[in-house]
């Protein structure tokens, strides 16, 4: 799951101990992109690494979840327009 989530960091810590590991979905898994990023990076952090997906100088893993995403996964991006009417501050 996510980056925090005490599901996610267990399976981490009893496939770290495995010799091999199946990632299945289920309720572990919700299903996203981002939820699949966090969990091959707990088990693959090498091999994401290697494809790019690290922390920032700050270290948040934010941007590369989001640059998984959008390479894995079904990203939206909307735009909202509005036109001028809702700044006035007098009729006429």
């Amino acid at each position: 799951k996510n980056s925090g989530s005490a599901q996610g960091q267990a399976m981490g810590v009893l496939a770290a101990k495995a010799r091999k590991t199946v990632l299945l979905t289920g309720t572990l898994m919700g299903g996203y992109a981002d939820d699949l990023f966090y969990l091959l990076f707990r088990i693959l952090t090498r091999r994401m690494i290697e494809d790019g997906y690290q922390p920032n100088a700050r270290g948040s893993m934010a941007p590369a979840a989001m640059s998984f995403m959008r390479d894995h996964g079904v990203l939206k991006d909307i735009y909202t327009e509005r036109d001028g009417s809702s700044h006035k501050t007098s009729k006429g």
